[in-house]
């Protein structure tokens, strides 16, 4: 069984986030109505989504795959995702996974919240991974080094000058 509680608050620049508290397990039993329930909000137009998990005590690869698909399209719909009060063993769960690199995790309500603050404009470098066509972001400050698209694992080295040098699997 699965319960859900949640309100909508109101940022300052007018947009919606949801903060949902989830009971329960997120099991073969529960991953639909779980995926239903959450998709739902962001069909209705609220594209910024707190999902407070103290209360899960399970979740299983499916569910993993939910919050996947569901944090890829709130950012999609230029939203963000992110989960509070996650169990530490769920979080390791995530950590093996990899999973930690397509969901946001913060301790309390409140920081999930300012996450979601409006924040002074910052220019956000990034490439498009010629192999797989994503955007890969480099952060704020663009600094010479080799990244890795996390979706397809191929690497670039950035040079000092901006531009980019792909480089082979063996490199």
């Amino acid at each position: 069984m699965i319960e859900f509680q949640y309100r909508e608050i109101k940022l300052p620049d007018g947009s919606g986030v949801i903060i949902c508290r989830i009971k329960g397990s997120i099991d073969g039993s529960t991953v639909y109505t779980f995926e239903e329930k959450l998709s739902g909000f962001l069909d209705q137009g609220v594209h910024n989504l707190i999902l407070v998990f103290s209360q899960v005590q399970y979740i299983n690869s499916t569910g993993m795959g939910v919050l996947v698909k569901l944090a890829d399209k709130s950012r999609s719909q230029q939203g963000d995702f992110c989960l509070v009060e996650v169990q530490d063993r769920i979080v390791s769960l995530f950590n093996v996974l990899g999973l930690m690199k397509f969901i946001k995790l913060f301790k309390t309500e409140e920081e999930a919240i300012r996450h979601f603050q409006p924040k002074a404009k910052q220019k956000v470098f990034a490439i498009t991974c010629k192999k797989c066509a994503r955007k890969v972001s480099l952060g704020t400050n663009l600094i010479e080094g080799v990244y890795q698209c996390p979706v397809c694992m191929s690497k670039f080295r950035l040079l000092g000058n901006g531009k980019v040098q792909y480089l082979s699997a063996t490199e």
